[in-house]
């Protein structure tokens, strides 16, 4: 009875004070179910202001309420806000009806009315991309937002909903669904990030941006505060399917986990106190291994690649200041330095039994400072270029946020895998999904590609692995990944086949993938009708990767940002940068491009 009477207070409350009584109620429930964490400017206490903001879930609704006290109009359809039976609860919740695309007429008496409460100091929230994304990236912003504030004498407020994909009524696109209510799916960390007020004369292009730029800053707050380390990952891994495959053994997570956890013992006896060493590993298997194991035990991780110089590998150890490395082959000897030579040692040795005890220690290790430095000599100087913890965790989370590993099957990478980018699509990458890669490639790429499902590689290897291949080993073949447009021959054979093609593009030694096309998105929407939602602009390099934020400056005044469709210098900032590059990832870095970005969001860059 209890529980009775309390109801009926409730209800008699929201009768008289539906709002504040609706607000109180949300802000309960929408901490209950996320883990919010605000930052950025404040929502003015007083004074008009036009709210916007990405649109990702279906209670968006709630962490706008999260982020501020103050009464907020929300726009929603008028053919629901009119319903008999509801119309007087929405009216008295401050809802504001916008007509559909085919009322265009009503639609400047809905832009009058928001102008009006916002000048008469109210805050009213749109969503400029009209419909929750489902492909993982923010659509364009229509021109609505315009139309309402070019009548405003108040500013317009730009915030971002980030980590938020993933909770209860957001869109999977690794799923295809709508992410159900779960209480596996609740206390998801989330960051609220305010922007600073926009003058009304924005437009939705650089309010677009802006809220891109939020998106970047987010994702390098919510990373670089994450505990996990790239060894974790696969220690939490759970699913059984094969992870690498190697001249046709599968290697499963399960093996994965217990050859890594005895590397890391073998590694702890070898490098005892050793901050910082050397991994020059042709076995590309055996690599991802050590680098597992060493990364475990927290040590910094100097990559060589074994194709490298014998200078060069003399100039890496005096940059490393390392006096110790890890091989498992002759190509050459860094004198000097301390050799642990994984040729000469046996696999019994390597993979020693772990007792239950020291694999506790290692799955609950505190560690995660560990830093892997990639060799660059394409500088004026040769540089050591870090890839952090950062910059892999956020990479993980934008690939799996827009693209459906699960579709891609088996995967022939073409990257280098001593490169940042091969190292993320090799190795983290499926170490944290379901992708399964062929390892091992080499002079035997002919052989992969019969079994493949998906192609990585650049411009020119796919290119000359077409020119000297049959045919026929191209059948099986779905997609393609590559960073450039492939010659006529390979295009017209591609689209024969229906082989779909996905440019992206990305800078040594700055940020290890830059943009990327990705599949389009094609299903109903919550009210049954076609929705269509593209990801993939062919002629383009696609969007920016999630947590990467891009603009479009004057070459002339790097001050102006230009409008959509302006050809100027590209620069970049947020989470996918690699830290030893620049000091501080939230300042923006000349990436030495030459580009242009269209109202969608996608990225050309200009011809060398």
């Amino acid at each position: 009875m209890i529980i009775v009477y309390l109801f009926l207070l409730y209800l008699l409350v929201f009768i008289v004070f539906p709002y504040r009584t609706l607000q109180v109620t949300v802000r309960i429930i929408g901490n209950v179910i996320f883990n919010k964490k605000t930052i950025g400017y404040n929502i003015p206490k007083k004074g008009g202001a036009l709210l916007i903001s990405n649109h990702v879930s279906h209670i968006d609704f709630m962490l706008v309420a999260l982020a501020t006290k103050r009464k907020v109009h929300f726009v929603m359809y008028d053919t629901i806000y009119y319903h008999k039976a509801i119309h007087w609860l929405l009216k008295r919740l401050n809802m504001i009806p916008i007509a559909p695309r085919a009322k265009k007429n009503n639609l400047a008496d809905f832009n009058q009315r928001c102008a009006k409460i916002i000048n008469n100091g109210g805050i009213v929230a749109i969503y400029p991309e009209g419909t929750v994304s489902r492909n993982g990236h923010i659509l364009k912003f229509r021109k609505g937002m315009e139309h309402i504030a070019k009548n405003l004498n108040a500013p317009i407020i730009p915030m971002h909903l980030y980590g938020v994909n993933g909770s209860p009524f957001t869109y999977s696109v690794e799923e295809g669904k709508f992410n159900s209510f779960s209480l596996f799916r609740l206390r998801k960390k989330i960051y609220i990030n305010i922007g600073k007020p926009l003058s009304k004369d924005t437009s939705s292009f650089i309010a677009r941006q802006k809220v891109l730029e939020l998106e970047a800053e987010s994702a390098y707050y919510f990373h670089s505060n994450k505990k996990n380390n790239l060894s974790k990952l696969i220690l939490n891994q759970a699913n059984s399917t094969s992870l690498f495959i190697d001249d046709n053994t599968s290697v499963s997570p399960k093996d994965l986990k217990k050859e890594v956890l005895n590397l890391t013992l073998f590694y702890k006896d070898k490098l005892k106190n050793k901050k910082t060493v050397i991994l020059t590993i042709s076995n590309e298997l055996l690599f991802v291994k050590s680098v597992l194991a060493l990364s475990i035990l927290g040590k910094t991780i100097v990559i060589v690649s074994p194709k490298e110089s014998a200078n060069n590998a003399l100039l890496i150890k005096q940059k490393s200041n390392s006096d110790t490395y890890i091989t498992d082959h002759n190509l050459f000897t860094l004198h000097s330095l301390k050799k642990i030579d994984l040729s000469t040692i046996s696999d019994k040795e390597k993979y020693s039994s772990l007792s239950f005890l020291a694999t506790l220690k290692f799955r609950f290790s505190k560690k995660n400072d560990s830093v892997i430095l990639f060799p660059n000599f394409k500088q004026t100087e040769a540089t050591l270029d870090q890839l952090s913890l950062t910059n892999v965790n956020a990479f993980i989370q934008s690939v799996t946020s827009t693209h459906k590993i699960n579709s891609y099957g088996k995967v022939l990478n073409l990257k280098d895998i001593y490169s940042p980018i091969g190292f993320l699509t090799k190795v983290a990458l499926p170490i944290a999904s379901n992708l399964n890669i062929f390892l091992n490639t080499f002079q035997k790429e002919n052989l992969f590609l019969q079994q493949a499902d998906t192609l990585i590689g650049e411009k020119q290897q796919v290119e000359e692995l077409y020119a000297k291949t049959q045919k026929e080993n191209w059948k099986n073949l779905k997609t393609i990944i590559v960073d450039g447009e492939l010659n006529t021959n390979c295009q017209n054979f591609f689209k024969k086949e229906d082989i779909k093609i996905y440019k992206a593009s990305g800078i040594d030694g700055v940020v290890g993938l830059l943009s990327i096309n990705t599949p389009n998105y094609e299903g109903i929407d919550i009210a049954g009708h076609t929705l269509i939602q593209d990801g993939n602009s062919p002629k383009t390099y696609g969007r920016p990767i999630q947590g990467l934020a891009l603009k479009i400056v004057d070459s002339n005044d790097y001050s102006k940002t230009l409008e959509a469709d302006n050809l100027g210098v590209v620069l970049i900032k947020g989470a996918l940068v690699m830290q030893s590059y620049n000091s501080s990832p939230l300042e923006w870095i000349d990436s030495k491009l030459m580009g242009s970005i269209d109202e969608n969001g996608y990225l050309t860059l200009q011809d060398d």
